[in-house]
C-alpha cells in the first residue's frame, strides 16, 4: 500500500508542475496565436482557430480572432469564459446587426416587419418541403407552423419587451432562406435538419428577457452570418470556395452546441411570453439530451487541431 501511495504522489507532483508550467506560459503560448491571426488576415487568409484557452486573454483574442465571425464553442470545458466572450463579441456586434440592410428589424419597423419577413419565407419554405417530401419530414413542417404562429404573436409585441426577439426572427428567416437554398441545390436531409435545430433554439430564445438574453443572441448573430455566407455561396457556386463552408460549417456546430448549454441553463417557459412557446414548442428538443461526455472535454486542443487541419488541407486541394 506504501508503494502505491508514494507511486500515487509523484503523479499527482508531475501533473501539478505539469499544470502550473501550462499557467505560467499560457499568455506566452497564446501570444503565438495572436500573432498567426494577424499575418493570415494580412494575407487574406481566414485565421487559425485559437485553443479556447485564449479566452483567458481577451486583447489577445481580438487580435487572433477578432470580432467579425463568432468563435466556435468547441468544447465546454471553457463555458464560463466563452460566455463572458459572447457578451463581449454581442456588443461588438449588435449595432452592426441592426443596422444591417439585409436584417431590416430594428430601423424604425419594429418587429412587425420582421416577422412579417420570417412568415412568408415560412410559406415559402413549407412549399418547397411539400414537393420535396424525401428530404424533408413532418417535424420540419410542424417547426414551421409553430414559428409562423409565434411570429404571428411576436408581432404584437414591442422590441423592448423581448430583447432577443429581433435578433431570433433574423436568424429564423435566415435558417429557412438557406433551407430553401439547400433544397435547390439538392441537399441531404442531415443538413436540413442541423438548420432546424437552429431554429428550434431561436424561437425558444425569443422571449429570454434579462441579462441571459445577450449569450443566446450572439449565437444566434453568429450562426446567421455564417447562414447568410452559406446562401451567397450556394447561389454564385462553390468553385474555390470549400475552405470558407468548412469554416461556416464549423463556426455553426460551434455556435449549435452553445445553443443547446444556454437552453440548459436558461428556459423560455420562465418569461412572460413562455405560454407561447410552450404552446407552439412541444416536448424537449434532442438537443438537450446530449451526454455531458459528448460535449464536454477536458481540453480542446486536439479539436482545435482537427479542426485547422480539415481547413488547411482544404485550402492546399483548391489552391493546387
Amino acid at each position: 500500500m506504501s508503494a502505491i501511495s508514494a507511486e500515487r504522489k509523484e503523479r499527482e507532483a508531475i501533473l501539478k508542475t505539469y499544470w502550473d508550467e501550462r499557467r505560467r506560459t499560457a499568455r506566452e503560448r497564446m501570444l503565438s496565436f495572436a500573432e498567426l491571426g494577424e499575418a493570415d488576415r494580412k494575407r487574406g487568409h481566414l485565421p487559425a482557430l485559437p485553443p479556447l484557452e485564449i479566452l483567458n486573454f481577451t486583447d489577445l483574442l481580438g487580435r487572433a480572432w477578432g470580432w467579425d465571425s463568432l468563435m466556435p464553442c468547441s468544447s465546454l470545458h471553457y463555458w464560463l469564459q466563452y460566455k463572458k466572450y459572447l457578451h463581449d463579441y454581442y456588443d461588438h456586434n449588435i449595432s452592426k446587426v441592426n443596422d444591417d440592410l439585409n436584417l431590416n428589424g430594428d430601423d424604425g419597423n419594429g418587429l412587425a416587419a420582421l416577422a412579417d419577413s420570417c412568415i412568408m419565407m415560412e410559406h415559402e419554405l413549407e412549399s418547397m418541403m411539400m414537393r420535396r417530401p424525401k428530404v424533408s419530414n413532418d417535424r420540419e413542417l410542424s417547426l414551421s407552423c409553430k414559428i409562423t404562429r409565434c411570429a404571428h404573436e411576436i408581432s404584437k409585441m414591442k422590441c423592448s419587451d423581448f430583447p432577443a426577439a429581433a435578433v431570433a426572427l433574423k436568424c429564423i428567416t435566415k435558417e429557412a432562406d438557406l433551407m430553401c437554398q439547400l433544397l435547390v441545390c439538392g441537399c441531404t436531409a442531415s443538413a436540413l435538419i442541423f438548420c432546424g435545430r437552429i431554429r428550434e433554439h431561436a424561437l425558444s430564445f425569443m422571449t429570454l428577457k434579462g441579462p441571459e438574453h445577450v449569450a443566446a443572441a450572439a449565437t444566434m448573430m453568429g450562426a446567421t452570418k455564417e447562414a447568410n455566407l452559406i446562401c451567397e455561396l450556394l447561389k454564385n457556386g462553390l468553385d474555390g470556395h470549400g475552405s470558407e463552408l468548412l469554416w461556416s460549417k464549423t463556426i455553426r456546430d460551434g455556435a449549435l452546441r452553445a445553443m443547446i448549454k444556454i437552453s440548459d441553463e436558461y428556459s423560455a417557459e420562465d418569461s412572460t411570453m413562455g405560454s407561447i412557446v410552450e404552446k407552439n414548442v412541444s416536448g424537449e428538443s434532442d438537443d438537450k439530451n446530449c451526454s455531458k461526455d459528448e460535449l464536454v472535454q477536458d481540453d480542446n486542443v486536439k479539436e482545435t487541431e482537427k479542426i485547422n487541419q480539415k481547413i488547411k488541407v482544404k485550402s492546399v486541394n483548391e489552391d493546387s
